[in-house]
């Protein structure tokens, strides 16, 4: 959470059910990029070539002092590819007060990781 560089991922992966017969297609792009020592963008998209369709978006931010940290995510996911409207929406946030922990979801580590984890 204290890299101050850019941090971008991009993956193509493709799964077979058979010799045949392409199970899943997918694209994942994402980024975390540093707007200035305090304040960081965090964006994902994971798109499914097969089906035609956003799987998962997620764009964030995040601000840091000397005193607390505040993280903010909205999350939009398709919970099935050949259904259009099964799409759902999150919004998460977490407060950090240095020194004394965290409150709200901890979504430090899932914006990381789901960025680097390509």
């Amino acid at each position: 959470s204290n890299n101050h560089g850019l941090i971008t991922g991009l993956s193509w992966a493709q799964t077979r059910s058979d010799k045949e017969t392409i199970s899943s297609d997918d694209l994942k792009a994402g980024v975390i990029y540093p707007v200035s020592d305090r304040l960081k963008l965090v964006a994902k998209k994971h798109y499914s070539l097969l089906y035609n369709v956003n799987r998962e978006t997620f764009l964030g931010v995040e601000y840091q002092n000397c005193c607390w940290s505040l993280r903010i995510l909205h999350r939009r996911y398709q919970i099935d590819a050949l259904d259009p409207e099964s799409g759902q929406d999150s919004f998460m946030f977490e407060l950090e007060l240095t020194g004394l922990g965290s409150a709200g979801k901890q979504i430090t580590d899932f914006m990381e990781s789901d960025i680097l984890a390509f």
